[in-house]
């Protein structure tokens, strides 16, 4: 939870019945996502969404704090947008984010010392390719991306394809059939598999859509859900 430009955790230690004092996380409000690294310790990560200068990263213990914040964007101007995390290997920060001109960029982390996730120079240099709003989902199946990708000077209806230390996976696999579908988001759960929601935009109107997929290639058909 984000306000006043910071970020507070609540911590359960009884899966989620019970939730303690909630405690200052870091001074940079997310926007972005939150995600939980495994090193064995649990480190909670957080990134930031369309702030100026670019997209920022921050780390700490469950119950910690940190002042440091680094700048994963500082390789151009407007890489400030859709910020998004996933562990690699439940242990390893991968960090996506998009700049205005349909760039999407992944950096990963080059290990699971939580002690180096605020030093820069311990993240790769990022990854690209041509697309919008990136949404990375991170389990026992690796990294995987949603996002929209860019071709013949449009962005087209969303994707998902894998994510690796070196580049993007295929096949890319098409999830819906509209441009202007909206609100994506992807998840992948202990198993594996990855779910993927939006929001589609049909006559009769706007329809929260879901489907998911076993083996990340092959996506059971788009249900309505709401």
């Amino acid at each position: 939870f984000s306000s006043d430009s910071n970020t507070w955790a609540w911590r359960s230690q009884d899966n989620g019945v019970t939730f303690g004092t909630p405690m200052v996380f870091s001074h940079a409000a997310p926007g972005g996502d939150v995600a939980v690294f495994n090193t064995p310790t649990p480190v909670i990560g957080s990134v930031t969404e369309t702030t100026t200068g670019g997209t920022f990263f921050a780390s700490a213990a469950p119950g910690g704090y940190d002042r440091t914040s680094i700048n994963l964007g500082d390789g151009g101007p407007d890489r400030a947008y859709n910020g998004t995390l996933a562990a690699l290997n439940d242990g390893i920060p991968v960090a996506g984010f998009a700049d205005l001109n349909s760039n999407i960029f992944v950096r990963i982390h080059s290990g699971s010392d939580p002690s180096t996730f605020n030093d820069l120079l311990t993240w790769g240099q990022p990854i690209t390719l041509r697309g919008d709003e990136p949404h990375l989902a991170g389990g026992p199946g690796g990294v995987y991306m949603m996002y929209r990708p860019y071709a013949n000077g449009a962005t087209t209806p969303y994707s998902v394809r894998g994510v690796q230390g070196t580049g993007f996976t295929s096949p890319v696999v098409k999830l819906t059939t509209e441009a202007n579908d909206q609100y994506g988001d992807l998840f992948q759960d202990d198993s594996g598999r990855l779910h993927a929601a939006w929001v589609h935009h049909a006559a009769s109107g706007d329809q929260l859509t879901y489907r998911f997929s076993t083996d990340h290639s092959n996506f059971f058909t788009p249900q309505v859900i709401a």
